[in-house]
Order: structure tokens, then C-alpha cells, then sequence
């Protein structure tokens, strides 16, 4: 995950517009998953990941997540009795300024 953050800022010309594509790519995965999957809104989220069972899809919402989690938006919890993870949005109003900033540095 560090390595797409890295590559997400190797030229400063591109950064915005790298950032840009990268964050609106894990929001519309996060929106799909919320809507699809638990039939919630993006602010309701609680995302219990199974095991990656090597199905596309489940690699990217787990690269997307755990992006999510390496850039302090979401929280990582492991069930004491399961030992599955549950990943938590912990904070919507930040993650909204920064697609906003993201946005505004683009243009």
C-alpha cells in the first residue's frame, strides 16, 4: 500500500490528477460496497471483509481499504471470538475535505 501512495506522488506535475484518480477509484468502491453489499449509505459504512478468496473484486475493495487505513480513514478491528477484521470509515468529514483538497489541487 505505501508503494501506491509513493507512486501516487513520484512527479509533482502529475500529483494532483494521480491523487485525484486514485481517491475517486476507492470512494466509488467504498459507494458500491455500501449500497450493494449492505444496503447502507457511504457515512453508515462497516465493511467486514472475508478472506480474500483471489475474485478480483475482493482484491480491490481489500487494496482499497487498506489504503483507506494507511492514509487514517478507516479503523481496523479484529473480532476476539471470529478473528475476522471489520474495517470502520472513522472519520467522514475529513475524508470529504480531502477529496475536496484533492479536487481544488487537480484543477
Amino acid at each position: 500500500m505505501v508503494m501506491l501512495t509513493e507512486g501516487a506522488q513520484k512527479s509533482t506535475s502529475d500529483n494532483g490528477a494521480a491523487r485525484l484518480r486514485m481517491t475517486e477509484r476507492i470512494l466509488h468502491t467504498l459507494e458500491c460496497i455500501a449500497s450493494k453489499r449492505f444496503g447502507c449509505s457511504l457515512n453508515d459504512i462497516r465493511l467486514d471483509l472475508i478472506e480474500t478468496s483471489g475474485d478480483w473484486c475482493e482484491r480491490t475493495i481489500y487494496r482499497d481499504v487498506s489504503m483507506l487505513e494507511v492514509l487514517g480513514f478507516v479503523d481496523k478491528f479484529q473480532d476476539p471470538n471470529t478473528g475476522r477484521y471489520r474495517y470502520v470509515l472513522n472519520d467522514r468529514k475529513s475524508l470529504s475535505k480531502l477529496f475536496s483538497s484533492i479536487n481544488g489541487g487537480a484543477q
